[in-house]
Protein backbone atom coordinates (compact mmCIF):
# COMPACT_ATOMS: atom_id res chain seq x y z
CA UNK A 1 0.00 0.00 0.00
CA UNK A 2 3.01 2.32 0.36
CA UNK A 3 5.89 3.09 -1.95
CA UNK A 4 9.56 3.58 -0.99
CA UNK A 5 8.86 7.18 0.07
CA UNK A 6 6.08 6.14 2.45
CA UNK A 7 3.35 7.56 0.20
CA UNK A 8 0.25 5.79 -1.03
CA UNK A 9 0.87 3.74 -4.14
CA UNK A 10 -0.04 5.58 -7.33
CA UNK A 11 -1.75 3.87 -10.28
CA UNK A 12 1.68 3.79 -11.92
CA UNK A 13 3.13 1.95 -8.88
CA UNK A 14 0.30 -0.56 -8.98
CA UNK A 15 0.68 -1.18 -12.70
CA UNK A 16 4.43 -1.56 -12.23
CA UNK A 17 3.82 -4.29 -9.66
CA UNK A 18 1.63 -6.20 -12.11
CA UNK A 19 4.09 -5.78 -14.99
CA UNK A 20 7.06 -6.94 -12.92
CA UNK A 21 5.11 -9.91 -11.58
CA UNK A 22 3.89 -11.10 -14.99
CA UNK A 23 6.69 -10.03 -17.34
CA UNK A 24 8.25 -12.90 -19.29
CA UNK A 25 11.96 -12.55 -18.43
CA UNK A 26 14.95 -13.61 -20.46
CA UNK A 27 18.35 -14.72 -19.06
CA UNK A 28 21.08 -12.08 -18.71
CA UNK A 29 18.75 -9.19 -19.61
CA UNK A 30 17.73 -6.78 -16.83
CA UNK A 31 14.16 -6.37 -17.95
CA UNK A 32 11.62 -5.05 -17.12
CA UNK A 33 13.78 -2.99 -14.77
CA UNK A 34 15.78 -1.14 -17.45
CA UNK A 35 12.73 -0.12 -19.46
CA UNK A 36 10.83 1.01 -16.37
CA UNK A 37 13.72 3.20 -15.23
CA UNK A 38 13.79 4.84 -18.66
CA UNK A 39 10.02 5.38 -18.63
CA UNK A 40 10.32 7.25 -15.32
CA UNK A 41 13.30 9.24 -16.64
CA UNK A 42 11.48 10.19 -19.84
CA UNK A 43 8.37 11.39 -18.03
CA UNK A 44 10.22 12.77 -14.97
CA UNK A 45 7.91 14.48 -12.44
CA UNK A 46 4.98 14.13 -14.86
CA UNK A 47 4.96 10.32 -14.87
CA UNK A 48 1.40 10.00 -13.56
CA UNK A 49 0.17 12.53 -16.11
CA UNK A 50 2.04 10.63 -18.81
CA UNK A 51 0.24 7.43 -17.81
CA UNK A 52 -3.09 9.25 -18.10
CA UNK A 53 -2.25 10.62 -21.59
CA UNK A 54 -0.95 7.22 -22.71
CA UNK A 55 -4.09 5.48 -21.50
CA UNK A 56 -6.41 8.08 -23.04
CA UNK A 57 -4.62 7.83 -26.39
CA UNK A 58 -5.17 4.06 -26.70
CA UNK A 59 -7.83 2.79 -24.34
CA UNK A 60 -10.20 5.17 -22.58
CA UNK A 61 -10.34 8.64 -21.04
CA UNK A 62 -10.62 8.08 -17.27
CA UNK A 63 -9.52 9.80 -14.08
CA UNK A 64 -6.16 8.90 -12.52
CA UNK A 65 -7.76 6.90 -9.74
CA UNK A 66 -9.62 4.67 -12.21
CA UNK A 67 -6.69 3.82 -14.48
CA UNK A 68 -5.51 0.82 -12.45
CA UNK A 69 -9.01 -0.68 -12.48
CA UNK A 70 -9.14 -0.22 -16.26
CA UNK A 71 -5.67 -1.73 -16.57
CA UNK A 72 -6.77 -4.88 -14.71
CA UNK A 73 -9.72 -5.17 -17.13
CA UNK A 74 -7.37 -4.99 -20.10
CA UNK A 75 -4.86 -7.39 -18.54
CA UNK A 76 -7.60 -9.97 -17.98
CA UNK A 77 -8.23 -10.24 -21.72
CA UNK A 78 -6.83 -13.34 -23.34
CA UNK A 79 -4.68 -11.51 -25.90
CA UNK A 80 -3.04 -9.11 -23.42
CA UNK A 81 0.76 -9.34 -23.35
CA UNK A 82 2.72 -7.71 -20.50
CA UNK A 83 5.94 -7.54 -22.52
CA UNK A 84 4.19 -5.76 -25.39
CA UNK A 85 2.43 -3.41 -22.98
CA UNK A 86 5.73 -2.40 -21.38
CA UNK A 87 7.29 -1.87 -24.81
CA UNK A 88 4.37 0.37 -25.84
CA UNK A 89 4.65 2.37 -22.62
CA UNK A 90 8.41 2.71 -23.13
CA UNK A 91 8.08 3.91 -26.75
CA UNK A 92 5.37 6.41 -25.88
CA UNK A 93 7.44 7.77 -22.98
CA UNK A 94 10.13 8.70 -25.51
CA UNK A 95 7.47 10.47 -27.57
CA UNK A 96 6.20 12.23 -24.45
CA UNK A 97 9.71 13.53 -23.79
CA UNK A 98 9.84 14.96 -27.33
CA UNK A 99 6.55 16.74 -26.64
CA UNK A 100 7.35 18.17 -23.22
CA UNK A 101 10.98 18.99 -23.93
CA UNK A 102 11.22 19.70 -27.68
CA UNK A 103 14.71 19.61 -29.18
CA UNK A 104 15.38 20.65 -32.77
CA UNK A 105 17.89 17.82 -33.28
CA UNK A 106 15.05 15.31 -32.80
CA UNK A 107 13.56 16.63 -36.03
CA UNK A 108 16.40 16.86 -38.53
CA UNK A 109 14.96 15.01 -41.52
CA UNK A 110 13.85 16.99 -44.57
CA UNK A 111 10.70 18.97 -43.70
CA UNK A 112 10.57 17.93 -40.03
CA UNK A 113 11.73 21.24 -38.54
CA UNK A 114 8.15 22.55 -38.86
CA UNK A 115 7.13 19.83 -36.38
CA UNK A 116 9.68 21.07 -33.82
CA UNK A 117 8.45 24.68 -34.15
CA UNK A 118 4.86 23.61 -33.43
CA UNK A 119 5.78 21.42 -30.44
CA UNK A 120 7.92 24.22 -29.01
CA UNK A 121 5.07 26.71 -29.43
CA UNK A 122 2.59 24.48 -27.57
CA UNK A 123 5.00 24.45 -24.61
CA UNK A 124 5.11 28.27 -24.69
CA UNK A 125 1.31 28.31 -24.37
CA UNK A 126 1.60 25.93 -21.38
CA UNK A 127 -1.11 23.71 -22.85
CA UNK A 128 -1.26 20.08 -21.67
CA UNK A 129 -4.81 19.24 -22.70
CA UNK A 130 -3.68 18.12 -26.17
CA UNK A 131 -0.96 15.72 -24.95
CA UNK A 132 -2.90 12.50 -25.56
CA UNK A 133 -3.51 13.58 -29.15
CA UNK A 134 0.10 14.69 -29.61
CA UNK A 135 1.31 11.28 -28.40
CA UNK A 136 -1.03 9.56 -30.84
CA UNK A 137 0.00 11.75 -33.79
CA UNK A 138 3.74 11.33 -33.22
CA UNK A 139 3.33 7.59 -32.63
CA UNK A 140 1.50 7.17 -35.93
CA UNK A 141 4.13 9.22 -37.76
CA UNK A 142 7.05 7.29 -36.24
CA UNK A 143 5.32 4.04 -37.21
CA UNK A 144 4.94 5.44 -40.77
CA UNK A 145 1.13 5.23 -40.54
CA UNK A 146 0.60 8.93 -41.37
CA UNK A 147 2.61 11.21 -43.64
CA UNK A 148 4.80 14.13 -42.60
CA UNK A 149 2.38 16.42 -44.46
CA UNK A 150 -0.51 15.25 -42.29
CA UNK A 151 1.52 15.42 -39.11
CA UNK A 152 2.52 19.01 -39.93
CA UNK A 153 -1.07 19.98 -40.85
CA UNK A 154 -2.44 18.59 -37.61
CA UNK A 155 0.19 20.25 -35.41
CA UNK A 156 -0.29 23.56 -37.24
CA UNK A 157 -4.02 23.68 -36.47
CA UNK A 158 -3.46 22.64 -32.84
CA UNK A 159 -0.84 25.39 -32.51
CA UNK A 160 -3.07 27.98 -34.19
CA UNK A 161 -6.12 27.04 -32.14
CA UNK A 162 -4.37 27.27 -28.78
CA UNK A 163 -2.54 30.47 -29.71
CA UNK A 164 -5.86 32.09 -30.56
CA UNK A 165 -8.12 30.44 -28.01
CA UNK A 166 -5.83 30.18 -24.98
CA UNK A 167 -2.79 32.42 -25.34
CA UNK A 168 -4.68 35.43 -26.74
CA UNK A 169 -8.31 34.92 -25.75
CA UNK A 170 -7.66 33.14 -22.41
CA UNK A 171 -10.39 30.70 -23.42
CA UNK A 172 -11.25 27.65 -21.37
CA UNK A 173 -10.11 24.17 -22.38
CA UNK A 174 -13.04 22.31 -20.81
CA UNK A 175 -14.23 19.48 -23.01
CA UNK A 176 -11.14 19.56 -25.20
CA UNK A 177 -9.37 16.76 -23.31
CA UNK A 178 -12.35 14.45 -23.98
CA UNK A 179 -12.45 15.46 -27.65
CA UNK A 180 -8.69 15.08 -28.09
CA UNK A 181 -8.57 11.66 -26.41
CA UNK A 182 -11.45 10.43 -28.58
CA UNK A 183 -9.62 11.59 -31.73
CA UNK A 184 -6.45 9.92 -30.42
CA UNK A 185 -8.21 6.57 -30.17
CA UNK A 186 -9.92 7.01 -33.54
CA UNK A 187 -6.49 7.60 -35.03
CA UNK A 188 -5.01 4.59 -33.21
CA UNK A 189 -7.86 2.29 -34.27
CA UNK A 190 -8.07 3.41 -37.92
CA UNK A 191 -6.97 0.50 -40.09
CA UNK A 192 -4.94 2.16 -42.84
CA UNK A 193 -3.17 5.40 -43.79
CA UNK A 194 -6.14 6.74 -45.75
CA UNK A 195 -8.47 6.22 -42.77
CA UNK A 196 -6.00 7.82 -40.38
CA UNK A 197 -5.63 10.84 -42.66
CA UNK A 198 -9.44 11.18 -42.72
CA UNK A 199 -9.46 11.28 -38.89
CA UNK A 200 -6.96 14.16 -39.06
CA UNK A 201 -9.02 16.00 -41.72
CA UNK A 202 -12.09 15.77 -39.49
CA UNK A 203 -10.09 17.02 -36.49
CA UNK A 204 -8.81 20.02 -38.47
CA UNK A 205 -12.40 20.96 -39.43
CA UNK A 206 -13.55 20.74 -35.80
CA UNK A 207 -10.78 23.00 -34.52
CA UNK A 208 -11.25 25.53 -37.30
CA UNK A 209 -14.92 25.80 -36.36
CA UNK A 210 -13.93 26.51 -32.75
CA UNK A 211 -11.56 29.38 -33.56
CA UNK A 212 -12.52 32.85 -32.23
CA UNK A 213 -13.39 35.51 -34.81
CA UNK A 214 -10.78 38.01 -35.98
CA UNK A 215 -12.65 40.79 -34.12
CA UNK A 216 -12.53 38.83 -30.85
CA UNK A 217 -8.83 38.19 -31.45
CA UNK A 218 -8.13 41.87 -32.17
CA UNK A 219 -9.70 43.14 -28.95
CA UNK A 220 -7.24 41.15 -26.81
CA UNK A 221 -3.94 41.92 -28.55
CA UNK A 222 -2.96 44.96 -26.46
CA UNK A 223 -3.54 42.97 -23.26
CA UNK A 224 -1.55 39.93 -24.41
CA UNK A 225 1.25 40.98 -26.76
CA UNK A 226 3.45 43.54 -25.02
CA UNK A 227 6.89 43.65 -23.46
CA UNK A 228 9.17 45.99 -21.56
CA UNK A 229 12.12 45.37 -19.26
CA UNK A 230 9.81 46.30 -16.35
CA UNK A 231 6.87 44.23 -17.58
CA UNK A 232 8.12 40.85 -18.82
CA UNK A 233 5.05 38.66 -18.20
CA UNK A 234 4.23 38.25 -21.89
CA UNK A 235 7.81 38.18 -23.21
CA UNK A 236 7.80 34.52 -24.30
CA UNK A 237 4.47 34.94 -26.08
CA UNK A 238 5.71 38.02 -27.95
CA UNK A 239 8.88 36.16 -28.94
CA UNK A 240 6.78 33.25 -30.16
CA UNK A 241 4.52 35.49 -32.27
CA UNK A 242 7.38 37.33 -33.97
CA UNK A 243 9.46 34.17 -34.40
CA UNK A 244 6.53 32.39 -35.99
CA UNK A 245 6.23 35.10 -38.64
CA UNK A 246 9.98 35.02 -39.23
CA UNK A 247 9.96 31.23 -39.58
CA UNK A 248 7.29 31.55 -42.26
CA UNK A 249 9.40 34.08 -44.17
CA UNK A 250 12.41 31.78 -43.84
CA UNK A 251 10.33 28.76 -44.98
CA UNK A 252 11.33 26.94 -41.79
CA UNK A 253 14.84 26.46 -43.12
CA UNK A 254 16.75 28.19 -40.29
CA UNK A 255 16.54 27.78 -36.53
CA UNK A 256 16.32 31.16 -34.80
CA UNK A 257 19.08 31.25 -32.20
CA UNK A 258 20.73 34.15 -30.33
CA UNK A 259 17.75 36.38 -31.03
CA UNK A 260 16.53 39.15 -28.71
CA UNK A 261 13.59 41.55 -28.61
CA UNK A 262 14.27 45.12 -29.63
CA UNK A 263 12.13 48.20 -29.02
CA UNK A 264 12.30 50.32 -32.17
CA UNK A 265 11.26 53.36 -30.16
CA UNK A 266 13.64 52.98 -27.17
CA UNK A 267 12.45 52.25 -23.65
CA UNK A 268 14.62 55.00 -22.15
CA UNK A 269 13.84 58.52 -23.30
CA UNK A 270 16.54 60.05 -25.45
CA UNK A 271 16.81 63.46 -27.08
CA UNK A 272 16.92 61.72 -30.47
CA UNK A 273 13.30 60.70 -29.95
CA UNK A 274 10.03 62.52 -29.34
CA UNK A 275 8.49 61.50 -26.01
CA UNK A 276 5.56 59.00 -26.19
CA UNK A 277 3.64 56.93 -23.65
CA UNK A 278 4.72 53.55 -22.27
CA UNK A 279 1.70 51.80 -23.81
CA UNK A 280 3.14 52.48 -27.25
CA UNK A 281 6.72 51.61 -26.32
CA UNK A 282 5.81 48.14 -25.01
CA UNK A 283 3.25 47.47 -27.76
CA UNK A 284 4.03 44.63 -30.18
CA UNK A 285 3.86 47.16 -33.01
CA UNK A 286 7.05 48.69 -31.60
CA UNK A 287 8.84 45.36 -31.12
CA UNK A 288 11.05 43.44 -33.54
CA UNK A 289 13.37 40.45 -33.34
CA UNK A 290 17.03 41.34 -33.52
CA UNK A 291 20.29 39.43 -33.77
CA UNK A 292 21.94 39.74 -30.33
CA UNK A 293 25.21 40.71 -31.99
CA UNK A 294 23.53 43.84 -33.38
CA UNK A 295 21.43 44.77 -30.35
CA UNK A 296 24.31 46.26 -28.37
CA UNK A 297 25.39 48.36 -31.36
CA UNK A 298 22.21 50.35 -31.83
CA UNK A 299 21.09 51.14 -28.26
CA UNK A 300 19.08 54.39 -28.19
CA UNK A 301 20.46 55.70 -31.47
CA UNK A 302 18.15 57.73 -33.67
CA UNK A 303 15.93 55.87 -36.09
CA UNK A 304 18.02 56.52 -39.21
CA UNK A 305 21.14 55.08 -37.52
CA UNK A 306 19.25 51.97 -36.35
CA UNK A 307 17.82 51.61 -39.83
CA UNK A 308 21.24 51.72 -41.49
CA UNK A 309 22.81 49.14 -39.16
CA UNK A 310 19.89 46.71 -39.33
CA UNK A 311 19.52 46.84 -43.10
CA UNK A 312 23.24 46.22 -43.51
CA UNK A 313 23.78 43.54 -40.87
CA UNK A 314 20.58 41.78 -39.77
CA UNK A 315 19.71 38.29 -41.02
CA UNK A 316 16.02 38.62 -40.07
CA UNK A 317 13.64 39.20 -42.97
CA UNK A 318 10.67 40.52 -40.96
CA UNK A 319 12.86 43.02 -39.08
CA UNK A 320 14.56 44.29 -42.22
CA UNK A 321 11.13 44.70 -43.87
CA UNK A 322 10.03 47.07 -41.08
CA UNK A 323 13.07 49.30 -41.48
CA UNK A 324 13.09 49.10 -45.28
CA UNK A 325 9.46 50.23 -45.51
CA UNK A 326 9.50 53.10 -42.96
CA UNK A 327 11.59 56.25 -43.28
CA UNK A 328 10.65 57.38 -39.74
CA UNK A 329 9.03 55.98 -36.61
CA UNK A 330 6.21 57.41 -34.46
CA UNK A 331 2.90 56.52 -32.79
CA UNK A 332 1.09 56.26 -36.13
CA UNK A 333 3.69 53.83 -37.44
CA UNK A 334 3.42 51.70 -34.28
CA UNK A 335 -0.37 51.48 -34.59
CA UNK A 336 -0.13 50.75 -38.30
CA UNK A 337 2.31 47.89 -37.73
CA UNK A 338 0.29 46.49 -34.84
CA UNK A 339 -2.79 46.25 -37.08
CA UNK A 340 -0.73 44.58 -39.78
CA UNK A 341 0.61 42.04 -37.26
CA UNK A 342 -2.93 41.29 -36.05
CA UNK A 343 -3.92 40.30 -39.58
CA UNK A 344 -0.81 38.14 -40.03
CA UNK A 345 -1.03 36.45 -36.63
CA UNK A 346 -4.74 35.68 -36.84
CA UNK A 347 -4.12 34.14 -40.23
CA UNK A 348 -1.41 31.78 -38.92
Amino acid sequence: TLNAKGKDLTPLDLIKNQVFKNYHREPHIDEPNDSWKQIIENSKEKNLKFLNYFWASKYKKVSDRKIYKEFIKEASKGDFNYNSFLNDLFNDSKIFQKITNPQSNDWNKQGEFRVYVALDAIQVFNIEVANSLLISLLREYENKHISLTYLSKSLEIIEKFHFNNNAIMSGRSSGLDTMYSRISRDLFNAQDKHSKHKVIDDMIKKLKNKLPTSEQFKTNIDNKLYYSSNNTKQKKLVQYALKRLEYEKQNYNVELKDISLEHIYPEKFDENWEKIGDKYIQNIGNLVLLDKSINSKIGNKKYSDKQKTILEESTLITTKDVFANNTNWNIEKIEERKNSLIEELYGI
